[in-house]
């Protein structure tokens, strides 16, 4: 397993190379490190995909319009804190993440119902679903490094029509050789903590932004631009990205993503139920 030193090192040497000294050199400085979540039957830890979630006793398990949501994924915040440093996340307590595996996306205040993600500080115990609630298997993982790099859709780099060609079959190239540095398999789902999304769309920070304050996408430029510049004031965090994956029968949408997100803030006041999730596929 790499390390993210090394990772960084391979990284600046492809960017360089691909891009010339300057583009290349931002790009670096713009990559984010994030945390792989691989399928390991033998994984070390209490994080895992699917299964049961673990929640205080006396817990009312989350529901919305009176069905019940489906836990997607439990991840314990020591295993995560002592495999890398996430500055806005807790060091402590387990994290249950519930979402309408139906597909009810929330788009409006409203269906905010609709999705869920539960600390628990401490203590806590395995609870059953109910009756009506979709389970999934429970696929113990273990974690990995990568290095994650901005799409053009983040505007994070100014870039001209050819950077922006280059810096996407760069991009693809560069996850091809993280897995072969991580040694898991190229085609294995991407769920990650932390870092860049793999965008399908347009960037989660401003859709996150958009549809937690239950606002209509401004049309106006001078209105888009104001509310572009308070969503990146909350520096929104991508929480936990979890992809389309055959081995836990999920597919959303038309083999799309799922995008936890978090403004930094809330993280770091341990507000983890202010958390947005957005859907995106093809």
């Amino acid at each position: 397993m790499s390390s993210p030193q090394e990772l960084r090192t391979a990284l600046t040497k492809l960017a360089v190379e691909r891009l010339g000294e300057d583009l290349g050199t931002r790009l670096v400085e713009a990559s984010r490190p994030s945390i792989q979540l691989l399928h390991d039957e033998s994984g070390p830890g209490r994080s895992r995909l699917g299964g049961d979630p673990v929640l205080p006793p006396g817990t009312q398990w989350p529901v919305v319009q009176g069905n019940p949501l489906s836990l997607l994924a439990v991840l314990d915040l020591a295993e995560v804190a002592e495999f890398a440093q996430v500055d806005w996340l807790p060091k402590a307590g387990l994290l249950n993440f519930f979402a309408d595996s139906e597909g009810g996306w929330a788009y409006t205040p409203d269906a905010a119902d609709g999705f869920r993600v539960v600390h628990v500080p401490e203590g806590g115990e395995p609870v059953q679903a109910p009756a009506g609630a979709n389970v999934f298997p429970a696929r113990p993982v273990r974690f990995a490094h990568r290095l994650t790099l901005p799409s053009t859709e983040d505007e994070v780099l100014e870039l001209t029509e050819d950077d922006s060609r280059r810096l996407w079959k760069l991009s693809a190239h560069w996850s091809r050789q993280s897995a072969r540095l991580g040694r898991w398999p190229a085609t294995a789902p991407n769920h990650q903590i932390n870092g860049w999304p793999d965008l399908i769309q347009g960037p989660v920070w401003l859709e996150a932004h958009y549809d937690s304050q239950g606002m209509e996408w401004a049309s106006e430029p001078k209105r888009q631009a104001e509310h572009e510049r308070l969503a990146r004031e909350q520096n929104w965090q991508l929480l936990l990205q979890l992809d389309s994956d055959d081995a836990m029968d999920w597919m959303w949408g038309d083999a799309g993503t799922l995008y936890y997100t978090l403004p930094e803030q809330a993280g770091h006041a341990g507000e983890l139920d202010r958390a947005w999730l957005i859907m995106q596929c093809s």
